[in-house]
């Protein structure tokens, strides 16, 4: 189940890098701003979600601590006796009831990667973990009404003709190598698109999310893929590649067309590990190899079972 996140709309810019290196580790949010549909009821959708949700991050700041939504959605978690876990992003007076809580605090973190550190041990075990542990297991999501026959399928393309196109996206990848060599950094990737010679090189200081330039929803990714041939069947927020301690992963963010490394349909919102060389394909036709630095073998040696083969 997602974790719900309360917090005041001055925190949104906060909030979003919050949630995607949740995501990232394999947790499934919700968030008001990004959540609700267009010309939802939308307190219908937060209540709704406040009574699916397993544990609420609650963002205590000046403004949340004054917003009387914030405090409807954490009394709510209170008197059900259900988790919160408040993250400190300021200094400010918290209410009787929330401070025998044990808080998270932003401010001696620094920044949201060791925020997340020491946030994880307090979650749920995710499905990225689940994965992990056990590559036999299938994670489905609750949320998802076609989860159940989809894991009676396999994920992995056969068909021929796909085999064939991965092969001629490596090669035309590999021919392009030959006069666009460039020195990466060790937290860069270069993304080889093929099918119009070109290529990208991005930092990943921060998770990449990739996807579609939407002006109505104001959606706007890292890497707009809208602007090349095939890049209307590509979602606007299709997946997010990020570096962690193991190495450079990706998960799909719910796309409506899927997210392939090889021949391996991705599981949404499961973080995989990326080898330096992958072809990525974001729906079945739009493909990319990403090329970066392989960590040293010894950071990630054992860990097979995010690994995706082509």
């Amino acid at each position: 189940m997602p974790l719900f996140i309360s917090h005041s709309t001055k925190d949104d810019d906060f909030v979003d890098r919050l949630v995607s290196e949740l995501q990232i580790h394999g947790h499934q949010t919700w968030v008001d701003h990004i959540d609700i549909p267009p010309g939802a009821q939308w307190m219908d959708v937060i209540e709704e979600a406040l009574e699916h949700c397993e544990m609420l991050i609650l963002i205590v700041s000046e403004a949340a601590m004054d917003s009387e939504f914030v405090r409807r959605e954490w009394q709510i978690f209170y008197d059900l006796k259900r988790p919160i876990i408040p993250i400190r992003l300021e200094d400010c007076r918290i209410p009787l009831l929330l401070r025998t809580l044990h808080h998270v605090d932003y401010l001696r973190a620094g920044d949201v990667r060791n925020l997340i550190q020491k946030l994880l041990p307090h979650l749920p075990v995710s499905k990225a973990t689940i994965a992990a542990q056990n590559p036999a297991v299938v994670a489905l999501d609750a949320f998802d009404p076609d989860a159940t026959t989809r894991s009676n399928r396999t994920s992995n393309i056969t068909d021929s003709t796909e085999k064939v196109f991965i092969g001629k996206v490596r090669e035309a990848a590999r021919q392009m190598e030959k006069t666009d060599r460039l020195h990466l950094e060790d937290n860069e990737i270069k993304l080889l698109i093929p099918t119009v010679k070109a290529s990208l090189v991005c930092s990943l200081k921060k998770p990449l999310t990739i996807g579609r330039r939407h002006e109505e929803t104001k959606t706007y990714p890292d890497v707009d893929l809208s602007v090349y041939p095939g890049g209307e069947t590509v979602s606007r927020r299709h997946a997010m590649i990020a570096m962690t301690s193991d190495g450079v992963r990706i998960v799909d963010l719910w796309s409506s067309n899927g997210t392939y490394v090889g021949r391996t349909k991705l599981t949404p919102k499961i973080s995989y590990r990326l080898k330096d060389g992958d072809i990525i394909r974001f729906g079945r036709k739009f493909a990319v190899q990403i090329r970066f630095r392989e960590m040293v073998p010894e950071l990630v040696a054992g860990d097979e079972e995010g690994t995706l083969a082509d």
